[in-house]
């Protein structure tokens, strides 16, 4: 089971490493099984049929994201997401589903440089 989307970064200042929690909710909203990926990491379907488990899982927790798509996102900016879940339970006690930020970093400014002292 797999759910793709976009974060958008609403802070004011530039973040990295989004990282995300997908949860499966029972009938009655309970969580039943939870999934953690870092944003950016997109797989193809092709990749999703052809990678094992543990793969899909190592790929998703690239904190960079592909191509370093989880790093420096700018205000407003948008990353994309996947998560991707294995082992289900009975579909029967499925209703929906919830995706949630966890942490994001947020940028540092760069450190002040002091200015040479001109000699006189």
């Amino acid at each position: 089971f797999v759910v793709e989307g976009e974060v958008r970064n609403e802070e004011d200042k530039p973040i990295s490493f989004v990282l995300l929690e997908g949860r499966l909710l029972s009938t009655d909203n309970q969580p039943v099984q939870a999934q953690r990926s870092f944003a950016g990491n997109v797989m193809t379907r092709d990749e999703l049929t052809q990678l094992s488990v543990t793969d899909i899982q190592n790929r998703m927790m690239n904190r960079e994201g592909k191509d370093l798509r989880n790093v420096h996102v700018p205000p407003q900016g948008k990353v994309p997401f996947m998560v991707v879940f294995h082992n289900l339970p009975e579909i029967e006690r499925l209703g929906d589903y919830e995706v949630v930020v966890v942490s994001a970093q947020f940028e540092k400014a760069a450190p002040a440089v002091p200015e040479k002292a001109q000699k006189n």
